[in-house]
């Protein structure tokens, strides 16, 4: 039978050698003392091989030079005759640079031809009563057919429901050759309930 020692008994520790064992069998328990300590050195990084100081050794894309600290941006109103209320995009059909159309979050898209000097735009539809619009809610996008006018449909992106708020797109079609969309013709892909407002 295997003998104990009782560390907690004072006596224990005044026979001579006792200190030392008690040493030894902590760092036994602790897993040391049995090997030598080994020290990791810090993980030096690697060099910085990209960054507006080193460049990365690509030869057929190369970035610009640093930008100038003089350099200044500025905007300028494109169609200054006209104005909107709350747009939220502004998009041209394929295939077709003469028209701009502007998605209002309220819910109507505006059309106006593309002329600086346009001093009017027309409905190209309104579904006003069918959107929940207000902070990120409303009418959001807008997209065409790849083919449209010849293709008349056209896709709307919007928020509905009185109680419950869902997101909506939904297809609508042009009867008169893309001039304008009729509102009854909306086809409803797809209906998400949304938990939130944003």
């Amino acid at each position: 039978m295997a003998a104990t020692a009782n560390l907690t008994d004072p006596a224990h520790y005044a026979r001579p050698g006792a200190l030392a064992a008690c040493y030894l069998i902590l760092l036994q328990g602790c897993g040391g003392g049995a090997q030598p300590a080994t020290v990791i050195p810090p993980v030096t990084p690697p060099p910085s091989t990209s960054g507006l100081d080193n460049r990365p050794g690509n030869t057929s894309c190369l970035a610009g030079d640093r930008p100038s600290t003089a350099l200044s941006l500025g905007t300028q109103r494109v169609f200054p005759n006209l104005s909107f209320s709350s747009p939220v995009a502004l998009l041209q059909p394929p295939g077709s640079s003469s028209r701009w159309f502007v998605v209002e979050q309220g819910g109507r898209v505006r059309v106006f031809p593309d002329n600086a000097a346009a001093t009017t735009s027309s409905s190209f539809v309104d579904i006003t009563a069918r959107v929940r619009s207000g902070g990120e809610t409303g009418l959001l996008g807008m997209a065409f057919h790849p083919q449209f006018p010849a293709n008349p449909r056209v896709y709307l992106s919007y928020t509905t429901g009185a109680t419950q708020l869902q997101s909506r797109i939904s297809e609508f079609r042009s009867t008169d050759g893309g001039t304008t969309l009729d509102p009854s013709s909306e086809v409803v892909l797809l209906t998400v309930d949304q938990p939130a407002t944003n």
